[in-house]
């Protein structure tokens, strides 16, 4: 790999379009993953459990501040995957909630 030149711009502007571009394609391989784990009622009932393993939908108070760090740790896991399956499955997600009651 070539070493930065500090003044040649475009260099350094090839160089950030390339890394948007294999961002997007991961983006788009994540969401594509997500999808098909939601499409299946399996794979619908395995990211409930992780949701609720992660404690997604309860709080996590604890008057130990130790046990409330970790708590908070593991509901932040939780969290990004909810975000994950909502962008890329949001009609998947709504069934899994209609499946769950």
């Amino acid at each position: 790999m070539s070493e930065l030149t500090p003044f040649d711009l475009k260099e350094q502007q090839d160089r950030e379009n390339d890394r948007r571009h294999v961002n997007a394609l991961d983006r788009q391989e994540a969401e594509k993953m997500w999808a098909w784990l939601m499409s299946g009622p399996q794979g619908r009932r395995v990211v409930r459990e992780l949701l609720d393993w992660c404690g997604v939908y309860r709080s996590s108070f604890s008057t130990n501040g130790s046990e409330m760090s970790f708590r908070e740790g593991q509901r932040n896991v939780g969290l990004k995957l909810l975000a994950a399956v909502q962008v890329a499955a949001p009609d998947f997600y709504l069934k899994m909630l209609e499946e769950q009651q």
